[in-house]
């Protein structure tokens, strides 16, 4: 939160695990405050689910304390298990239109048709964008457009 309100553009990334799955004996909390979101590292499986195997990989080659059960049929290897896995998403980018001298509505529309969320202050024509036009940006990013009605 920042000033009172949800931020849409700082986050904090976390991700709690444990180990071993059979017989828990270590738990581990990850925090990352202000992980990059433009590159979809604001969930905690993409930033801190990582940290946290990397960790856990550290610690459990220290501590020789740490027992895992194994059993008969199946060995199990000596690392931490992720409840959730990575992903990875195929990142679509747009070309940032030229807005300005536009309507709200006309802009408004232009930016859904190319799948960049608009945020607009005022009413009447556009005056200012916040990213330049012709710029490559990632598909759902914000835009802040300031409208002004001229005399």
């Amino acid at each position: 939160m920042i000033d009172g309100q949800y931020s849409e553009k700082e986050f904090i990334s976390s991700f709690v695990g444990f180990f071993p799955a059979e017989n828990p004996q270590l738990l581990c909390l990850i925090i990352l405050d202000s992980p990059d979101a433009s590159r979809n590292l604001h969930w905690g499986s993409m930033s801190s689910a990582p940290v946290f195997k990397s960790v856990m990989d550290r610690v459990i080659n220290i501590d020789k304390s740490i027992t895992i059960s194994r059993s008969k049929k199946e060995k199990l290897k000596n690392e931490p298990i992720l409840i959730q896995k990575n992903y990875k998403r195929k990142i679509e980018y747009v070309e940032m239109p030229n807005l300005i001298g536009k309507t709200v509505r006309d802009a408004f529309s232009e930016l859904k048709r190319a799948g960049i969320k608009p945020q607009i202050s005022g009413r009447g024509l556009i005056v200012s964008q916040s990213i330049e036009a012709g710029t490559k940006i990632e598909k759902k990013s914000i835009c802040i457009l300031k409208a002004e009605l001229k005399e």
